[in-house]
C-alpha cells in the first residue's frame, strides 16, 4: 500500500473548514488558507494555498477522512489573524441567515469579541461597509427573498417560511396594502367568538406600515376568569375608515361565518364606523378608561381640575356611564338641576353634550352590564409585545419573528384553555365592583333609591375602589 495515502500519526488534529467568499470550502491550517483543488479516486483531497496564483506559493495539504495525509511547506508567510477573522465573519454570515437581529448589530457583536486578540489582529478587521453586502446576501438567500428592507408597501415581500405558518391574507391595490396574519385555528375561533376587541399599536410596526392593528376574541370569560386572546394581526398603512372596511371585509372573506355580536375598542370613530357598516347588527362598545380620560383631558384644558367642586362635576358626568343606557338622559338632567353657571362649567357641558350625548358615540359609553368595561387588557398585551424589541420600528424580519413567537405563545394558551386552564383571572376588586354596582342599580329599579341617589352611589363606589374597571 502507498503510505502517502494514509494519515500521518503526527497530524491527528481535527481540521477546520470555513466557507469562502464564493461559497466553496476553505481549509484553515497553521495560519494558512487552502482552496480545494481536486478529489482523487483513492479518497484523498488536495488543498492548495490561496496565494498559489498571486504569490506562487506551493504550499499544499492532502487530506483523507478529515485527517492530514501530507503537508507541503509554504513559501508565503502565515497569517493567523486572517484565519481568526475568517472564522468570525463566517459566524456573522450564519447568524445573519438564522437570526432576525439587525445586520449591523450582529456584525458589531461578533467583531467586538476579537478586541482581546491584540492590535495586529484588530487593525485588520474589515469595516462593515466592505462586508455588509455579503451578510445581507446570506440573510436574503436563507429567507428566499430579494431584500428584507422596503421603502414602499408594494415592495414588501413575505418569506415563504412565514407565509406557510402565519399569513392569512395579502391585499394590494394601487393605493393600499393590507397584510393579515394569524393561524388556521384563529380562523376557526373567529367563526365562534361573539365578543371581539380591537386596537392598534405603533412602536412594533415595521416600515413602511403605519400600525399593527390586532383583533382579540373572548373565548368564554366568566365572573372570575378572563379568556381573551389575540387572533388577527394586520399591518395597515393608515387609520382611515375605508382601510378598516377593507380589513373587515378581508376577514369576512377568509371566515364566512365571522359574525361577532359585540365589537369593543377605544373611541376611534373610523374603526367603529367601519365595523358598523360591515357588521350592521354588531353592538359597538367603547372603553370606560378612554371615556373618563377624555373627560379629564377636557377638564384640564378648561382648567377645571383645580377646584374640588368643578372636579366633582366632571366626575359625576363620568359616572353616568355606569347607568343603564335608558337612564343616562334622566341622569344628566339630574346633574343639570344644581349645575353651576360658571363659564368653564358651561363650556364643559357643551362639550359633553356635543361629543358624547348628541354624537354617534351615544350608546357606546354605557358600561352597565358589561363584563369588560375597558380595553386595558389590550394595552397590557401591546406593552408586553413592545418589550420584545429594543428600538421602535424593527426590521421586517425581526417583526415577523416576534409575531410568530407571540402567536405560538397564545396557541399554547388556547390549547391549555381547551383543557380547562383559564387564560387569566380577573382582579378581585373588579369582581367586587361588578357586584356592588349591580346591587345599586337593582336598588333603583326596585324604587328603593332615586336616580340621583343611584348616580351619587355609583360615583362614590368608583372613588372608594379606585381601580381601572
Amino acid at each position: 500500500m502507498d503510505s502517502t495515502c494514509e494519515p500521518s500519526s503526527s497530524s491527528q488534529t481535527q481540521l477546520v473548514f470555513e466557507q469562502s467568499e464564493r461559497g466553496g470550502l476553505l481549509l484553515l491550517r497553521g495560519g494558512y488558507q487552502h482552496n480545494k483543488k481536486r478529489e482523487n479516486k483513492n479518497g484523498t483531497t488536495v488543498w492548495c494555498c490561496v496565494k498559489w496564483q498571486t504569490r506562487k506559493c506551493r504550499g499544499r495539504v492532502v487530506t483523507k477522512n478529515n485527517l492530514v495525509v501530507s503537508d507541503d511547506p509554504h513559501t508565503c508567510q502565515p497569517n493567523f489573524a486572517a484565519n481568526i477573522i475568517k472564522k468570525q465573519l463566517n459566524q456573522c454570515r450564519k447568524l445573519a441567515a438564522t437570526k432576525s437581529d439587525p445586520i449591523p448589530t450582529l456584525f458589531n457583536n461578533e467583531m467586538s469579541s476579537l478586541a482581546d486578540f491584540g492590535l495586529d489582529l484588530v487593525a485588520t478587521i474589515p469595516k462593515f461597509t466592505s462586508i455588509k453586502n455579503s451578510l445581507y446576501h446570506s440573510r436574503n438567500k436563507a429567507l428566499g427573498v430579494k431584500r428584507t428592507t422596503f421603502q414602499t408597501a408594494s415592495a414588501v415581500e413575505i418569506p415563504d417560511a412565514y407565509k406557510d405558518k402565519i399569513l392569512l391574507a395579502d391585499y394590494t391595490d394601487q393605493r393600499n396594502r393590507i397584510i393579515v396574519f394569524g393561524t388556521h385555528n384563529a380562523k376557526h375561533l373567529l367563526a365562534t367568538v361573539e365578543h371581539i376587541f380591537a386596537d392598534g399599536t405603533f412602536k412594533i410596526c415595521p416600515k413602511p406600515f403605519y400600525q399593527l392593528y390586532t383583533i382579540h376574541g373572548d373565548l368564554g370569560s366568566s365572573e372570575e376568569t378572563s379568556n381573551v386572546v389575540p387572533l388577527v394581526y394586520a399591518l395597515l398603512l393608515n387609520k382611515k375608515q375605508a382601510t378598516y372596511e377593507i380589513l373587515f371585509q378581508i376577514i369576512k372573506s377568509q371566515v364566512p361565518d365571522w359574525n361577532p355580536k359585540k365589537f369593543q375598542s377605544d373611541y376611534e370613530a373610523a374603526a367603529m364606523n367601519a365595523m358598523q357598516k360591515i357588521m350592521p347588527n354588531c353592538k359597538i362598545v367603547g372603553c370606560y378608561f378612554h371615556f373618563k380620560s377624555a373627560l379629564r383631558k377636557k377638564a384640564k384644558e378648561l382648567k377645571l381640575n383645580k377646584n374640588p367642586v368643578h372636579k366633582a362635576h366632571v366626575a359625576i358626568c363620568g359616572a353616568l356611564s355606569l347607568l343603564p343606557q335608558h337612564l343616562i338622559s334622566d341622569g344628566y338632567l339630574y346633574i343639570m338641576e344644581d349645575c353651576s353657571n360658571n363659564g368653564q362649567i358651561l363650556a364643559f357641558n357643551d362639550y359633553f353634550v356635543n361629543a358624547w350625548i348628541e354624537s354617534s358615540f351615544f350608546g357606546k359609553w354605557s358600561f352597565y352590564g358589561e363584563r369588560f368595561r375597558t380595553t386595558n387588557h389590550l394595552e397590557g398585551w401591546h406593552s408586553k409585545l413592545n418589550k420584545g424589541i429594543s428600538n421602535a420600528k424593527p426590521s421586517f424580519i425581526k417583526f415577523l419573528d416576534l409575531l410568530l413567537k407571540n402567536i405560538k405563545e397564545f396557541d399554547l394558551k388556547i390549547k391549555q384553555f381547551e383543557q380547562g386552564i383559564p387564560i387569566s383571572y380577573r382582579n378581585k376588586n373588579v369582581i367586587d365592583f361588578d357586584k356592588r354596582l349591580a346591587h345599586i342599580i337593582t336598588q333603583h329599579q326596585n324604587c328603593e333609591i332615586t336616580l340621583g341617589h343611584c348616580l351619587e352611589k355609583n360615583l362614590q363606589l368608583n372613588v372608594v375602589i379606585n381601580i381601572k374597571v
